[in-house]
């Protein structure tokens, strides 16, 4: 089981992420991020009201800002875990948008915001990001 995660190594989504970024990740990244995983496996709780503001108040620069944090000591890792993952996805958010349904794509806060974030690559491909 991947911490914080509540899912067995065959479950998908972030247990999958943790498997993959562990077996992929030097000696010191892999140690960061199970140190990171473990720390916030200790706050199950809800999140800070200062998380929740934030969302609300639509600003996920602000949010993009407190998970870089996290990785300040780690910037590979948290490429990886954002950057990278924000590039791949594209195509494919693309392809939905160009379809011509409707679909629903839901990513972590933490993929929005920030220069290298879906909704600065969105937009750097010509499409108008609208807040709700």
């Amino acid at each position: 089981m991947c911490p914080r995660t509540n899912l067995p190594s065959t479950g998908r989504g972030l247990s999958i992420l943790c498997f993959r970024l562990l077996r992929a990740s030097t000696g010191n990244e892999a140690e960061a991020l199970l140190l990171i995983l473990f720390i916030n496996a200790g706050h199950e709780g809800s999140p800070g009201p200062n998380i929740i503001g934030l969302w609300r108040g639509g600003d996920a620069d602000a949010l993009n800002r407190l998970l870089q944090d996290s990785f300040r000591d780690f910037p590979s890792l948290g490429r990886r875990i954002i950057d990278v993952r924000n590039r791949n996805w594209l195509p494919k958010i693309e392809g939905y948008l160009r379809s011509g349904h409707t679909y629903f794509v839901v990513v972590g806060a933490g993929h929005l915001g920030g220069p290298n974030g879906l909704l600065a690559l969105l937009r750097a491909r010509g499409y108008k990001i609208e807040q709700l």
